[in-house]
């Protein structure tokens, strides 16, 4: 897992940016609430991790 915005893991040249979902909002299963990130150099993806804070 990585953080969105940050550099790519594997080229180190791209920004990893949040892939739009195409499916519903609310799934049925928690394991199908992942968001995805894709690289904007090279195009690799990865799963994003998500960190709730008080802000």
């Amino acid at each position: 897992m990585i953080e969105a915005n940050t550099n790519c893991p594997k080229c180190g040249d791209g920004t990893m940016e949040i892939v739009p979902e195409q499916r519903a909002l609310t799934p049925d299963l928690p394991e199908d609430n992942e968001l995805k990130a894709r690289c904007d150099k090279c195009g690799y993806e990865d799963r994003v991790e998500v960190v709730a804070t008080d802000e």
